[in-house]
């Protein structure tokens, strides 16, 4: 990656509207580049149209769940790390995808200090 976690371009993906926006609005506060959708599907299209330092993604949602987003993140770009969040506990199948593909876990819900803290996490290092 060639960007800190200072300044990443995150792809933000929950069908709860809510939610999106108030996750979008304060990543944007803190210096990032927020583009956001509210199905896998319609992520997916984003993804790959711009360049996506990370994904973060609820695992339950309609037309495409975040476990199929994730699946397809990791087959076109294995490399770009994918942050994965649910307030349910994942199927088994649902959570050794999880555990294998994803960089990261959140159980909702989480604060927003956590969420950062992943995030520099993950680029830690990276410039």
């Amino acid at each position: 990656m060639k960007n800190s976690a200072k300044s990443v371009k995150i792809l933000l993906v929950d069908d709860e509207e809510e939610l999106r926006m108030m996750l979008a609005d304060y990543l944007e506060s803190i210096g990032h580049e927020v583009f956001h959708a509210d199905n896998g599907k319609s992520a997916l299209e984003i993804f790959e149209k711009q360049e996506i330092d990370i994904v973060i993604t609820d695992v339950r949602m309609p037309v495409m769940s975040g476990i199929d987003l994730l699946k397809s993140v990791k087959s076109i770009s294995p490399s770009t790390p994918v942050i994965t969040m649910s307030g349910y506990l994942p199927t088994p199948n649902q959570e050794q995808t999880i555990k294998n593909k994803s960089e990261a876990y959140l159980k909702k819900p989480f604060t927003l200090r956590h969420l950062q803290e992943t995030i520099t996490n993950l680029f830690d290092g990276v410039n």
